[in-house]
Formats: C-alpha cells, structure tokens, sequence
C-alpha cells in the first residue's frame, strides 16, 4: 500500500529523524567511536534547532495567536530545546519540541516509518556485533546461585537489547490493531523468548508478554467507561508505588529485598541514590553514571525524584495524566494500553518520554492541547495547530 506523505509531515519527520537516529546510537557500542559520537552530536544539534525553526515558521502563518501568546510560547521552546542542548537527560524537553510540529492525522503513517527505521537499525546494530565491527561484551551474572551469559549484541548492555525491542513489539500491533492475528502473536512471542534467551532480561521479558496476552483480551472490545476516570490517575498510581518500594526496601522488609535481587538491584540503587543526592524540588546534581562507580537508575520515576526533583515529576506525572485522557478521548484503546504499559514498566525502566524507547510520546503536545482546550486558559494559550495548507 503507498501512502502519500504530505509537505508538512516531511518537514515534520526530517528533524524527527535526525535526533531519533542517532540517539538511538547512543544505546549502541558505536558510540565508543569517537567520530560517530561527534556525528550524532552534531546531529541531534541541528534536530533542536532546526524543528525550532520550521514551528516559528509555520507560527507566522497563524493568526489567530496574539503576539503576546507567540512571545510567550517562544520563549518557552527555546527553553526547553536550550535545556534538551546542555542536559540530554531531560528528554520530555526534547518530545515537546518535536511534537509542536507533529498532527494527529500524521499518526498512521509515523508509526510506519518510525517502526521501520527502528527495525532496520534494530537488525543493523546486532548485525554489526555478530561480524564482530562494534564490541559486544559477554557478561556472566550471578541470581539465585544460578549463573548464566549475557549478551547484548551491539547494545551497551544486555538489558537494552529487550528495551529497543519492546517499542518494535508495541508498534507493531499498535499497527496491525484489531487485525493482529494467531501467527503474529506467534512469531512476535518466539522473538520475544528469542531475546530473553540471549539478553537474559526477565523484568522487560515479562512486560512484553504480559503485553500480548493483554492486547488480545482488548482488541475486540470497547473501553470500559464506568472506570475511565479511574485509568487517568495511572501515571501517580505507579510512581506512588516504586516510592512506596523505596520506602519499604530502606526499612529492610523482607519480600522487597527478593524483589530487588529478581529486578537486578534496581531499588537498591534507588534508595543509595537518593541517600547520597537527596529529593528536591528543583533536583540534584545526579546522573547516570558508571565510570567512577555504578550509579545508574534505570526506573523513570526513580530518576525523576533524585535528579529531576519533585517539581518536574509532578509536572512529568500531570502531562503523563494528560495522555491517558487523550487516549480516552480519542477512543484508542490500544494506544491507552501501551501507555498503561509504559508506566508500569518506568517503574524498573526508563523512557516514558524517550522517543526512542517510546515513540508514542510523540502525542504529547496534542494530549496538553487537548486537555487544556477545555479551560479559559486553554482555549487562549494552546490553539496552535498550525499548517501550511
């Protein structure tokens, strides 16, 4: 089937690809070149700032925003994109930029062309290790008093070839939707055990699967309605839950220990973490890091308490709110699942708003416009869809 691809979603998918590309090499062993490093810097930069320009052009042909609105919004994007530039880490910044320029009619053809490139970079990075171009390190772990080999084919470590596979499973039946049949749930759960059997990840194993069984007792129904209000609160629910485990684990409670040894310490690393930085509210100097010692905090919602701060969490959690009455409003019941699972799985991984890792992040700016349409402040500030034709 070919699918025309329109003016403004080609200049809406080139700065897209030019950040998605190389940031996903940067989950990859090239990385350790110094050239590709500089490549995907250099990259990203012009990603930034050229998806800045094309929206304050298309801004210019929009006349229902008042100058003082345009300033504002202006002002508030080169902020949030100055922000992407210095401190990477903050990767919402880096999805509200992009998504400014993204229309809801764009999705079923994004979704095609992101699962494609993903795919093709997917099998390119384990190709690449296989032949022995980049480094792909065995890794002998210990669990249990079981030891097994980890590999993780060209990715920086074994936990990220399940990660970088689970958005090509979720997109792939985002796609397909109600069409998804017995062979692809098949094939997708032979690749899923495929994966596990080589990366030996069981946290992000048992979401994928969990995420089959799940897609196919909702593709023939409709939502549940009684208890949507309930859904929205989804994102606080789950980060309620991973503090509540913090909280737990420092008071030395038994299952929470077995816990963290079957989710590889994760929590553990939570709470040292947050005893060395602290919880503030505007955040701490904290980043992931393994060079001097191991401090490296793979749940989202960990991260956002130690190094974002309380603010941004809540603000990351009000927008993660936004989403899943976008999704109800749309009436997209797939995508309200993949998002359920996106914020469970941040509790032991990140990339709730990582466009690599979740490309679904893509609706944020239409989730805010939505949500906020509904109010005087709304109606005001966040009528900007805007568009060349």
């Amino acid at each position: 089937m070919i699918i025309k691809r329109e003016r403004n979603y080609v200049l809406f998918i080139i700065p897209f690809m030019l950040y998605f590309i190389p940031k996903y090499l940067e989950y990859t062993t090239f990385m350790g070149f110094s050239d590709v490093a500089q490549l995907c810097s250099i990259l990203k930069t012009f990603a930034y700032f050229s998806g800045l320009l094309l929206w304050l052009i298309k801004s210019m042909y929009y006349r229902n925003v008042t100058k003082r609105v345009l300033f504002f919004i202006v002002i508030c994007v080169i902020y949030l994109s100055f922000m992407a530039f210095v401190n990477d880490r903050k990767a919402l910044f880096v999805v509200v930029l992009l998504s400014l320029l993204y229309e809801d009619r764009f999705k079923r053809v994004f979704f095609r062309d992101v699962f494609a490139i993903s795919l093709v970079m997917y099998i390119f990075v384990i190709a690449m290790a296989i032949l022995h171009i980049i480094p792909n390190e065995l890794v002998v772990m210990n669990k249990y008093g079981i030891s097994f080999s980890r590999l993780p084919l060209g990715f920086n470590y074994a936990g990220q070839l399940t990660m970088m596979f689970t958005p090509l499973l979720f997109m792939y039946f985002y796609i397909k939707g109600a069409r998804i049949t017995f062979i692809d749930n098949l094939i997708w759960s032979l690749a899923t055990f495929l994966v596990f059997a080589v990366s030996q990840t069981i946290m992000g194993t048992f979401i994928n699967f969990i995420f089959i069984v799940m897609f196919n007792a909702v593709k023939n129904k409709k939502f549940l309605h009684q208890v949507k209000d309930a859904i929205v609160y989804i994102p606080w629910l789950f980060a309620i839950l991973t503090a509540i485990l913090l909280f737990l684990y420092s008071r030395n409670i038994s299952l929470v220990k077995k816990l963290d040894v079957l989710v590889n310490g994760r929590i553990n690393l939570g709470v040292e973490m947050s005893n060395i930085y602290g919880i503030r509210l505007l955040g701490t100097t904290f980043e992931n890091n393994t060079i001097d010692f191991y401090q490296y905090l793979d749940s989202e919602y960990m991260h956002m308490f130690v190094g974002e701060g309380i603010l941004f969490t809540i603000f990351a959690l009000i927008v993660g709110c936004y989403i899943i009455k976008y999704c109800l409003y749309k009436g997209d019941r797939f995508a309200l699942l993949i998002w359920i699972m996106v914020f469970f799985n941040a509790m032991f991984n990140n990339g709730i708003y990582n466009l690599v890792m979740n490309p679904f992040g893509i609706v944020v700016v239409e989730a805010i416009r939505y949500n906020l349409s509904n109010n005087k402040f709304g109606n005001k500030v966040l009528r900007f869809r805007i568009s060349y034709d």
